[in-house]
């Protein structure tokens, strides 16, 4: 309750300014005011900023903590500027950092992670998408791989088994 009425009261006198003083910003980064996704509380140097949908299927491969952030009135607005949102490409990096990891997934899981791209297609870039057909996410036969070793079945043959089909 108490860090519930400071972050509020904290995001009004935020509000009230257009810009911060950087030495005011860093100093507001540093207090351990943000719940995070795994039950703990952080800083917004040690955390990021992401949407509900985020969570599930990106915590595990974040080096940080995740903090839902709403936006929904002009104080969280004014304090989310202070902190560091979660991009598609964070999440790229961290997937690659982990693919080994992906292979291991299971079906719905690959899915989520796949749907969670597909949500925000207006925001990878032609790099990023690019990056994301070399994670081993894609179902097939032979479990997860990447985009560019899954190929569609039918009357395709592939004599030296380089392809899998999409299950």
């Amino acid at each position: 309750p108490q860090r519930n009425a400071l972050r509020k009261e904290l995001g009004t006198l935020v509000a009230r300014r257009e810009e911060l003083e950087p030495d005011m910003k860093d100093r507001l980064r540093q207090l351990a005011l943000w719940e995070g996704s795994d039950g703990h509380f952080s800083s917004f140097g040690a955390n990021w900023l992401v949407t509900r949908d985020t969570v599930k299927p990106l915590e595990r491969f974040s080096p940080n903590a995740f903090v839902i952030w709403p936006e929904r009135d002009p104080a969280s607005k004014a304090l989310a500027r202070m902190g560091d949102v979660y991009t598609t490409g964070q999440a790229l990096s961290h997937l690659k950092d982990a693919s080994e990891q992906l292979t291991k997934l299971s079906v719905p899981e690959a899915k989520a992670i796949l749907g969670w791209f597909q949500s925000r297609l207006d925001q990878l870039s032609d790099a990023e998408v690019e990056q994301l057909t070399s994670l081993p996410l894609i179902p097939t036969e032979r479990g997860l791989r990447p985009a560019r070793e899954a190929v569609r079945a039918g009357g395709f043959r592939d004599p030296l088994g380089l392809t899998s089909a999409l299950d």
